[in-house]
C-alpha cells in the first residue's frame, strides 16, 4: 500500500490531473489582475467622471468643446467724416483670447477691422452696413469661435451752410441761426453745418467740397436779406453782379457762360410753406435769389446736384430775415422744423420710389403768390 503511494508521487509532472494545472493556471490570472495601478492613473473610474463633469461645465464659444457663441452687435453711434471706434472684443462676456475676421458683409466705407477686434476708420458714406465676424478661439475649429452679426448704423447727412461776416456784420444772421444746429440729431439725420465766405468763387469751393466729403441726403443752404419774413427760394438763375468782401468785382453777366439759364430748386416749397406757418413763422415764396452771392451759391448747388442726380436728393436755399424782424432763436427753431419736415417728406418718398427732384420741383410750378422781386441786402453793396 505504501510503496503505491510512493510510485504515484514521485512520478512525471505532466502526468498530473488536469484539475491540478485548472488551479495552478486561476492563480496566475488572479495575480495579474491585482496588479498595481501605474502612477498618475485613476481608480475606479473617477478620470472618466472628472471630464464629464468639466464638460457640463464649458462655456459655448470658450473652448474647444461645445457649440459656438453667437452674438448681435448693434452700433448707431457712427457719424460720417468723424473718427470712430468700436471694440468688438470687448462684447464677448467669456473674454477669451481671439482672433477676429470678416466672414461675410461689409463694414462702412473707410472703416477696418483688425484682429484684436477694434472696428475702426473714418466713415465716408451714411446707410446701415451689416457683416459677419468670426473671432476665432484657441482651439481652431469651429467649437471655440465666437460669431459676431454686427451691424453699424451711419445716418444720413442734412448739409446746410450759412455766410459769414460782410458789409460791418462781425456775425450774418443767417450763419448765427443755422450754427446751433452742428452735429445736432434731427429726425435720424446727422446735420452737419458750414459757413462759407461771401467772396465769388470760394463760396462755392467751399461748400462744394463740404458736399463731396460728406455726401449728404440733403445740401441747404441760406443766406440773409432785408425782407418781411423767410424767403423761400424756388429758382436760381445763371446772373451775378457786385463786389464781394474781398473787394473782387463781378462783372454784371452771366456765372456761366453755357450754363443753364435757371436751376429749380429741389425743396417742396408749399410743405416748408405751411410748417413755417404753423410755427407762426412769416414766410414768402420767392422766384427771384437776386444777383448777388446767395444766388451765386443757390446756382453752382443746384447745377451740382443736377449734374451728379444723386438718390432722392433734396437741395434748395433759403433767404431768413435780420433778426429785428424774426429772432435768431425763433430761425434756428424755424430751421429744426423744417428738417424734420423734410426727413418725413423723403422718407414718404423713398417709399413710394419716387424722385424728390421731380416731384417737388413740378409741384413749385404750381404755387400762386411767388415774390418776382429780388431780396434787399441788410446794408448797401456795392454793384
Amino acid at each position: 500500500m505504501s510503496n503505491s503511494r510512493h510510485v504515484w508521487i514521485g512520478a512525471d509532472p505532466t502526468a498530473r490531473p488536469a484539475s491540478i494545472l485548472l488551479g495552478l493556471f486561476l492563480a496566475i490570472g488572479a495575480a495579474a489582475c491585482t496588479a498595481p495601478v501605474p502612477a498618475g492613473e485613476e481608480e475606479g473610474g473617477e478620470a472618466a467622471e472628472e471630464e464629464e463633469k468639466d464638460e457640463k461645465t464649458k462655456k459655448p464659444g470658450e473652448t474647444g468643446e461645445g457649440s459656438a457663441a453667437s452674438i448681435d452687435v448693434e452700433d448707431n453711434d457712427a457719424r460720417v467724416d468723424k473718427a470712430h471706434t468700436l471694440d468688438l472684443a470687448a462684447k464677448d462676456t467669456t473674454r477669451a483670447k481671439r482672433k477676429y475676421r470678416i466672414v461675410s458683409g461689409e463694414l462702412p466705407p473707410g472703416m477696418t477691422i483688425g484682429e484684436d477686434g477694434k472696428v475702426s476708420g473714418t466713415p465716408n458714406a451714411s446707410g446701415a452696413r451689416k457683416a459677419v465676424v468670426h473671432g476665432e478661439g484657441s482651439c481652431g475649429d469651429a467649437s471655440c469661435r465666437l460669431e459676431v452679426n454686427l451691424t453699424i448704423n451711419v445716418p444720413n447727412v442734412v448739409l446746410l451752410s450759412g455766410f459769414g461776416p460782410f458789409e460791418g456784420y462781425p456775425q450774418n444772421p443767417s450763419w448765427m441761426a443755422v450754427e446751433p444746429l452742428n452735429d445736432v440729431m434731427i429726425g435720424g439725420y446727422d446735420v452737419r453745418v458750414i459757413q462759407v465766405p461771401v467772396i465769388w468763387d470760394e463760396a462755392v469751393v467751399k461748400y462744394t467740397a463740404a458736399y463731396d466729403r460728406l455726401h449728404p441726403a440733403m445740401a441747404l443752404a441760406s443766406g440773409v436779406a432785408m425782407d418781411t419774413g423767410v424767403r423761400l427760394e424756388t429758382t436760381a438763375r445763371n446772373y451775378a453782379r457786385g463786389a464781394d468782401v474781398a473787394n473782387d468785382v463781378w462783372p454784371a453777366g452771366k456765372i456761366e457762360g453755357t450754363g443753364a439759364a435757371t436751376y429749380k430748386s429741389g425743396l417742396p416749397i408749399d410743405l416748408l410753406k405751411g410748417t413755417l406757418e404753423e410755427a407762426k413763422v412769416p414766410v414768402l415764396i420767392s422766384d427771384n435769389a437776386g444777383d448777388y452771392l446767395c444766388n451765386f451759391l443757390f446756382y453752382g448747388l443746384m447745377k451740382k446736384v443736377t449734374a451728379e442726380k444723386p438718390a432722392n436728393m433734396i437741395a434748395g436755399f433759403v433767404h431768413v430775415p435780420t433778426p429785428d424782424v424774426v429772432p435768431t432763436t425763433q430761425l434756428t427753431n424755424a430751421w429744426k422744423l423744417m428738417i424734420e419736415k423734410l426727413v418725413s417728406h423723403q422718407r414718404a418718398l423713398a417709399a413710394n420710389g419716387l424722385s424728390a427732384s421731380d416731384a417737388d420741383a413740378n409741384a413749385n410750378e404750381m404755387m400762386e403768390g411767388i415774390v418776382h422781386t429780388p431780396p434787399k441786402y441788410i446794408s448797401p453793396v456795392s454793384r
